[in-house]
This record gives structure tokens, C-alpha cells and sequence, in this order.
């Protein structure tokens, strides 16, 4: 029996923050993930950074000095933390400043006027282990900026977009990791459009533009790309791993800032990627990625049921305050191609059973108070986050009692905890391979993740029969009859039969199930659209609509 302590623990340990994950507000300065190491106390930024970045920067850094030539960037700078030297300053300072007392200078496209004597001064303001990072719009000019006899190197790093933060990186030459990004989605387009999201999807077709690359200077003994930077090599080499000779290359395509950046590896003379290193983009998302890190060796030791389903931890650590996991490369093609080509319905059925044949072996009973009290705490910051009405609480209330009154204990399963689509590969086989274990908890609930891949696969569905809305997609093909619902009955009766759920269970976790995605979503949501955010509508709709022809199915295991 599990302890009530740990009933859906990861779950409630979460802190759901309103609007903390809101889209495009991601950190800045992504060309610090390509430093030999990102620790840099003493940073010089030369031009107009962006407060994202200055604020990434200065996060590890003791002192960030900007030399900025406007009164509106001094706004800025000082938002962030820095201060900022006016350009007809900049001389001054520099001849004031002592020697060897920075450790980073940054240069940027638009520093230009003040840049010659920024260069000048490096012989001497430059710590012996410190970098120079130059961002260029046409032609490379590698060299320049380089201190003289200083035993540094300088490496070309290729980089998307032509402005704004970097989505992607490749070393110069490096044709086979780029094409690898390319081929997976992860490049990002090379160019930057401003207007809508059309217009940045036809970006990723512009041929054109103005290439953008990064010149960085270090110390001899270190590394950057085309190799793993210095700092990830020596979080493997303490877990026995060698990776100084792999080819890397960086992807940050990321639009939210609980997204990882990527670092994407592979040996001198293969073809395919042997591991990819997550790393995150801000300590507040550590917690994340560090329960993907714990969730991947939990599942090692399931047995052959995981066995190459998914990633394997290779190595983790942290670097400058960031979690960092290194794991396995994974093969196959997005679940959302397979789809789209008419050919879902094995890797649909394979997807379905590993969930359910997941769930029962990792089954442990739980007391249903316990769950119930669990339940009732998850409810409080629904209800404080997303205001339900009268109604819509009471429904929840009563799940949640109906729960507590279960004479028999709930079982808990290993829970994925955002098993979309989107989170599949399907490989030659039509075996599934499961991503992203960042929300998962040891002690879960049951059903919630089978409910959240059938609600996936319903959208998947009506896409492709030509409806765009959700929320009508997930009526049309979860609630009412449609060619889903066979799979979907049949799929809810298999798991709880070999669960030993009472089918008085399945409505109530079904609600809840909502109720859960509807508070996640929230921190992905301005406060004041919260009521009508995706899932908030989905679990309104759940209970107008309980009584639609698959849902009564569901709920009325006479009906099916």
C-alpha cells in the first residue's frame, strides 16, 4: 500500500504559477550554451542586447556592463540589472577598467561604432580564461577581435535566425549536423519574419537572407562547436562517458521557457545521433527536467516492457545553475507523419497497450482517502487559478467523493503526464517510442494518461477529416459516435479490467483528468483568458455533454 505522503507527489509538488510559462517569453542569450563554460562572472555586452538576454546573463554573472549607445537602452540595461556605459563614454571606461577584469565580452551586429575600441582594449581587460563572442551578418572575418598572443582560437559557429535570439547552431563546415537538425525540425527558420505565424512558417522555406554566425574566441585547451563545449564534456567524462571527439550541434526551437535547449551528438564517422543533452533554460524549470532524469531510470527498471521505448539515462548534472541530462538518441518518425499518411492505427493500438500494459505493472494501491485528500489539494489550485463556476466546482466535488467512497484502493500507476502525439516517435516497426517524462509522477493516477492520448488522437482524427477547432474536434470524435469510438471504449474497458477499476470510477476520473490539464494549461495562459482556455472549455463540456453516445458508453458499462 502506498503511503498517503506520496500519493501523486511529483503532481503536488508542482507549483502551478499563473502565467509563468506564457509563449515567446523565453530566456535569452542562447550563444552562452556554446561557451566552453557558461559560468562567467565579470561580462562585458557591447551594442544592443535584448533585456532577455542581459537578464540570462546577469542571472550567473557578478557584473554585466553594457555599452550601449541610447538613453531608452539604458532603460532597458538597468531593468536587467546591468549598467550601462553611453558611447561617448565607452573610451574612458575602458581605459579606467583593470586589466584582466573581464572575463566575457559579447560584441553584437549593431556595436559596430564602438566595437574598434572594445577590440583594442582586449590584450589587456581579458582574463586568461576568458571568451570573445562576435555576432556577424554576411561574410566571416574569423580572427578579428582575437587578442593578440593569447593562445586563443577562434571557432565559426553557423547560427538561425539571421536576428533575434538563435534558435539553432552548427559548427562551420559542419554540413552533417545541419542537415540533421533540418531533417528533424530543429534548425528553425534561417530568417526571421515579423507579422503573424504564417509568415515565419514561410521564413523556414526563405533560401535568401543574410547568414548570421557567431565567431568565438577561446582558450586553446577548450572547446565549442563543431565539439561539445568543454563544460558538457566533462559532465560525461564523470559519468565514464567520452564524447570530445563527437561532431554537436545546438537546437533551442523552443517557444516556451520550460522547453529545453538541445544539444544533438553523434560519433566522427556516423551518420545518426547517439545522444541528445537536454539542458534548461532557467533554474525555476530545474525541477523538470530533473523528474525526466529520475522518471527514464525508474522506467529502466520496470523490466522488458520499457526496453527501448524509451530514452536511457546516459549522464546528469548541473552547469551555471542548469540541469543537464544526457540520454539516449531515440529513432523514428513523428506520430503526427504517420497520421497524416493514413497509417495510425498500429502505432495507435501498440501506443494504447504499452500505456495500459505500463500502468499494470507499476499498479500499487493506494488508501482512497488518501487519493481523495490529494485530489481535493490538486482542486484547491484549480479552483484558485482557473475560477470554475458553482456548477462546474460542484461536479469536481463530487468526482472527488466519489473517489473517497471507493471500498476498494485506487490503484496508482507510473504516469507519463503529457502522453500527446507530439510526444511519440513510431519507428520501422509501428512500435511507439514515448518522449518528454518532464511531467511524470511515480504515483499517478489511473486512466489519466490513456484519456489524454484518446483525447490526442481524437484531434489527430478530425484534422484530418477537416476540422481545425479542438474543442469541436474533441466533441465530434471523443464524445459523440465517430470511427474513434470503438477504439476508445474498447481501450477504457481493457485497462480497467486489468487494473481492477470499478467502472463507477471511470466518469469521475475522466472530469478530473481535465481538471488537472486545465491547471497545467494555466501557467501557459494569460490570467485573464484562463476560463476560456482549451481544457477549462473541454471539462465544462465533459459534464454538459456526459451523456453523449461514447461517453455514456464509457460511463455506463451496460451501454457499451
Amino acid at each position: 500500500m502506498i503511503d498517503a505522503g506520496r500519493v501523486l507527489g511529483a503532481t503536488l509538488a508542482t507549483e502551478f504559477a499563473p502565467a509563468s510559462n506564457l509563449k515567446g517569453k523565453v530566456a535569452g542569450a542562447a550563444w552562452r550554451y556554446l561557451l566552453p563554460s557558461m559560468e562567467r562572472r565579470r561580462v562585458v555586452l557591447v551594442g544592443r542586447p535584448s533585456t532577455a538576454t542581459i537578464a540570462a546573463v546577469g542571472a550567473v554573472a557578478d557584473d554585466v556592463v553594457v555599452l550601449g549607445p541610447t538613453t531608452g537602452h539604458d532603460r532597458a540595461a538597468g531593468s536587467g540589472g546591468a549598467r550601462t556605459v553611453p558611447g561617448a563614454e565607452v573610451q574612458q571606461w575602458l581605459t579606467a577598467r583593470p586589466a584582466g577584469s573581464v572575463d566575457l565580452v559579447w560584441i553584437g551586429p549593431d556595436g559596430a561604432g564602438i566595437a574598434a575600441s572594445v577590440e583594442a582594449a582586449l590584450d589587456r581587460l581579458l582574463d586568461v580564461d576568458g571568451v570573445v563572442v562576435r555576432e556577424r551578418l554576411g561574410p566571416s572575418l574569423a580572427g578579428q577581435g582575437t587578442p593578440r598572443g593569447s593562445g586563443r582560437v577562434v571557432a565559426t559557429v553557423d547560427v538561425r535566425p539571421d536576428r533575434g535570439e538563435i534558435r539553432s547552431a552548427v559548427g562551420r563546415g559542419d554540413e552533417a549536423s545541419a542537415r540533421l537538425l533540418e531533417e528533424r525540425g530543429l534548425a528553425g527558420p534561417p530568417i526571421r519574419l515579423p507579422g503573424p505565424r504564417r509568415l515565419s512558417t514561410l521564413a523556414g522555406r526563405f533560401v535568401g537572407g543574410r547568414p548570421r554566425s557567431l565567431e568565438i574566441a577561446i582558450p586553446a585547451a577548450q572547446a565549442t562547436l563543431a565539439a561539445p563545449p568543454t563544460y558538457l564534456a566533462e559532465i560525461a567524462a564523470e559519468a565514464g562517458i567520452d564524447i570530445a571527439d563527437h561532431h554537436c550541434a545546438l537546437s533551442a526551437v523552443g517557444e516556451y521557457n520550460t522547453q529545453k535547449v538541445l544539444f544533438v551528438l553523434r560519433p566522427p564517422e556516423a551518420a545518426e545521433p547517439t545522444m541528445v543533452v537536454k539542458l534548461t533554460r532557467d533554474p525555476s524549470v530545474n525541477r523538470r527536467l530533473e523528474t525526466e532524469r529520475d522518471a527514464l531510470r525508474r522506467l529502466e527498471e520496470v523490466g522488458p516492457l520499457t526496453g527501448g521505448r524509451v530514452p536511457r539515462v546516459l549522464f546528469a548534472g548541473r552547469h551555471a545553475g542548469l540541469a543537464v541530462v544526457g540520454e539516449s538518441a531515440v529513432s523514428g518518425v513523428p506520430f503526427g507523419d504517420r497520421t497524416r499518411a493514413g497509417t495510425d492505427h498500429g502505432p495507435a493500438s501498440d501506443a494504447l497497450a504499452w500505456f495500459t500494459g505500463l500502468a499494470e505493472e507499476t499498479a500499487r494501491p493506494a488508501p482512497a482517502g488518501a487519493v481523495a485528500d490529494a485530489l481535493r489539494d490538486l482542486f484547491g489550485r484549480y479552483a484558485a487559478l482557473c475560477h470554475p463556476t458553482d456548477a462546474e466546482a460542484a461536479g469536481l466535488e463530487a468526482a472527488i467523493d466519489a473517489v473517497a467512497r471507493s471500498t476498494s484502493p485506487i490503484p496508482l500507476v507510473f504516469q507519463h503526464g503529457d502522453p500527446g502525439t507530439w510526444n511519440l516517435l513510431v519507428g520501422t516497426d509501428d512500435r511507439v517510442v514515448f518522449l518528454d517524462w518532464e511531467n511524470a509522477d511515480a504515483a499517478g493516477m489511473p486512466l489519466w494518461d490513456l484519456l489524454y492520448l484518446l483525447r490526442s488522437l481524437a484531434v489527430g482524427a478530425a484534422r484530418r477529416a477537416g476540422v481545425r477547432r479542438r474543442l469541436t474536434a474533441v466533441d465530434r470524435f471523443l464524445f459523440d459516435d465517430s470511427p474513434l469510438s470503438g477504439t476508445i471504449v474498447d481501450a477504457v474497458a481493457v485497462y480497467t479490467a486489468r487494473l481492477g477499476i470499478s467502472s463507477d470510477l471511470v466518469e469521475p476520473l475522466f472530469h478530473l483528468c481535465w481538471m488537472h490539464q486545465a491547471l497545467k494549461e494555466a501557467t501557459r495562459t494569460d490570467p485573464a483568458r484562463v476560463r476560456n482556455a482549451h481544457f477549462n472549455r473541454l471539462l465544462r463540456l465533459g459534464f454538459e455533454r456526459r451523456t453523449a453516445p461514447t461517453l455514456r458508453r464509457l460511463f455506463a458499462p451496460g451501454d457499451r
